[in-house]
């Protein structure tokens, strides 16, 4: 199979219009939410009662509400504080996945640097001289939040954290302490796909049904866009993606967008397949390089059923395809108005095969992995006397052996011509021997 060297959506500016018409009000939307979120280091979120740090990508407990002062020991391991969160009364509330901040996360957020979740409280102190335990691979230390002095303490805070975008972003964080820099767009991306409300939404309900109705469209749809751009949030298909989901993983929702999805793909080869993707099946068009186009279906990634072949020169061939291979009856149709028929074994043309001229003659082929003799000759030679007397054809062994041979290539000048279509030797047998002096002749003149 060919490599995949690009693909393009045919018919992309139907399915992006009928994308837009799913997202009315992106753009207002985005308005508000670029308002809240833009130049803001810290954003609440309502919904959920957190707290998300833009320069981390993550989200905090809204410490103001009911602060959890857990404490840990140096004895804990790793997955006993991951289990010390999933089992708390009010982390659970938040119905997210919970990790626990790096080093660097909790410097972002709490060193020296105001935060939206300062209080006076005695059991609620989050500032500089806070012991907290923080994560460093799968395991975790514990310090006193100031980089000034780090010394290695016994216990800590469990200070719970939820990131929003994959782990490989945040380990470089973690890594080179260079903050996130995502535009709005890609927050806004990613507060639709964990169905994040800002507080401008949240506190107005006709905002905050128009917000949910876009995630809930973006949920569905938006494993199809590449990306939202910037200045008329205009979506953007990603042809890829399109190809992916709805080939190799069978998500149909597009096609409650459109009845049909086309799709060019082009080889390393140069060769160019058009698939028509429908709600039921998958039709393609493919392309060779030398103007041959071969049309067929897929079923399960295989290619299944009919299949026709328009050939450059005008010829035709017509078959079918079975769990991805040509078997069964094909016919081929040439442009002078010959037709061919035989059969596929395993997508190899073997056995027989009928030759039907135009002018009415008919010819007889031989095909062995593919390769074809013409074998008239020998088919007339066998079945003479079937067409004469309707009797059994001759075993075709007769012409090759030395001691029996044929009655019709004794002296004929055709004996050379059919050694070299078949690329055997064959042998004449003079009628005289089968003479039986003596012997009685019955001969019933009503039947054929």
């Amino acid at each position: 199979m060919e490599k995949i060297k690009d693909i393009k959506i045919l018919n992309y500016d139907e399915i992006l219009k009928q994308l837009n018409e799913k997202f009315p009000n992106i753009d207002k939307i985005y308005e508000d939410f670029e308002k809240e979120v833009g130049n803001n280091k810290w954003t609440y979120i309502p919904n959920k009662n957190m707290w998300f740090n833009k320069e981390i990508m993550a989200c905090y407990p809204n410490f103001n509400d009911n602060f959890q002062n857990i404490k840990l020991t140096i004895q804990d391991k790793y997955k006993d504080a991951i289990e010390v969160i999933k089992n708390n009364k009010e982390y659970k509330k938040y119905d997210v996945a919970w990790n626990i901040q790096t080093y660097n996360e909790s410097i972002n957020s709490f060193y020296e640097k105001w935060h939206p979740m300062e209080s006076n409280k005695a059991n609620h102190r989050i500032h500089k001289n806070n012991k907290f335990m923080y994560k460093k691979e799968k395991k975790i230390l514990f310090y006193n939040n100031d980089p000034k002095t780090l010394n290695i303490e016994e216990e800590g805070i469990l200070i719970p954290i939820f990131r929003l975008k994959e782990d490989k972003l945040h380990k470089k964080f973690e890594k080179t302490g260079k903050i996130f820099s995502l535009s709005t767009e890609e927050i806004f991306e990613e507060f639709l796909a964990k169905e994040l409300v800002v507080t401008n939404f949240f506190d107005n309900e006709e905002k905050q049904n128009e917000y949910f109705e876009l995630v809930k469209n973006f949920s569905i749809y938006g494993k199809y866009i590449k990306f939202l751009k910037k200045d008329k949030l205009e979506i953007i298909l990603d042809a890829n993606k399109i190809e992916q989901q709805i080939c190799e993983f069978n998500n149909k929702e597009i096609f409650n967008l459109i009845d049909e999805i086309k799709i060019q793909l082009i080889y390393s080869n140069k060769d160019i397949e058009i698939k028509k993707y429908k709600s039921n099946e998958i039709l393609s068009e493919y392309i060779f390089l030398n103007g041959d186009v071969e049309s067929f279906k897929y079923e399960n990634r295989l290619r299944e059923g009919k299949r026709e072949i328009l050939y450059a020169n005008g010829d035709i061939e017509k078959a079918n395809y079975k769990s991805g291979k040509l078997e069964g009856k094909a016919i081929y149709k040439y442009t002078n108005g010959d037709v061919e028929e035989y059969e596929y074994h395993s997508g190899v043309i073997d056995g027989e095969a009928l030759y039907k001229y135009a002018n009415g003659d008919i010819g007889r082929l031989f095909y062995t992995n593919g390769a074809k003799k013409d074998i008239t000759k020998l088919y007339n030679l066998l079945n003479i006397d079937n067409i004469r007397v309707n009797i059994d054809k001759y075993d075709e062994n007769v012409l090759f052996d030395f001691g029996k041979g044929h009655w019709e290539l004794f002296e004929s000048e055709e004996l050379e011509d059919l050694e070299n279509s078949i690329g055997k030797k064959v042998y004449g047998r003079d009628p005289r021997l089968d003479i039986k002096k003596g012997g009685i002749v019955g001969i019933d003149f009503g039947t054929k």
